[in-house]
């Protein structure tokens, strides 16, 4: 009982009300982009292409974007595009998109801190057929 009385005793002297603890992370949550169109097109050389586009009202402490490329079942693909002012995002990269598949994209901010804020809608693209 001695025990417990003293160590609430050095509790009460020890608390401040001068500290600052660590701001929860939902008050300086990033908005979600909007994303307003994504497209599939092929270059000339065959090779094919995603175009994601979007909008984002940037609350002023935006590092980049992460873009999401996956199907009905799991994420694979994440790509991170830096500058604060990209609303756009072309990808031509080696992973092999399949003919006739369809594909969800997301995009999410990404502040100076490195906390990504939440996902936008899914959009979705379709790879056509083979011709």
């Amino acid at each position: 009982l001695t025990l417990l009385v003293a160590l609430s005793a050095a509790s009460l002297i020890s608390c401040s009300k001068d500290h600052n603890p660590v701001t929860p992370f939902h008050l300086d949550r990033l908005p979600a982009p909007s994303i307003t169109s994504v497209n599939w097109s092929q270059s000339p050389s065959g090779v094919g292409m995603i175009v994601v586009n979007w909008q984002y009202d940037d609350p002023g402490q935006t590092r980049g974007y992460v873009i999401a490329l996956g199907d009905t079942s799991q994420i694979f693909y994440r790509h991170a595009v830096t500058g604060q002012s990209v609303r756009t995002y072309t990808d031509s990269s080696s992973y092999a998109l399949a003919w006739g598949r369809s594909y969800q994209i997301q995009v999410r901010a990404v502040d100076q801190n490195l906390f990504e804020g939440p996902n936008s809608e899914s959009a979705s693209v379709t790879v056509p057929n083979q011709p």
